[in-house]
């Protein structure tokens, strides 16, 4: 999703933009800010953006090691 400054309406407008035309992704990426997991309870949200999180570096070390 584009960059918009923290707080703002575009934020905002961007988010809901986001969410209702992917309706069914569990992660959101927000430019300069990182991801936003959306699930049922906050513990799981938590656990899929941590799972994320752990893809990402992963796939960022195994790249620098290629």
């Amino acid at each position: 999703m584009p960059f918009a400054p923290s707080g703002t309406e575009e934020l905002q407008e961007n988010v809901v933009d986001t969410i209702e035309k992917n309706p069914e992704a569990k992660i959101h990426l927000l430019e300069k800010y990182g991801l936003l997991a959306m699930e049922k309870d906050t513990g799981s949200a938590f656990d899929t953006a941590d799972h994320h999180e752990e893809i990402a570096s992963i796939a960022m070390l195994s790249e620098m090691l290629s």
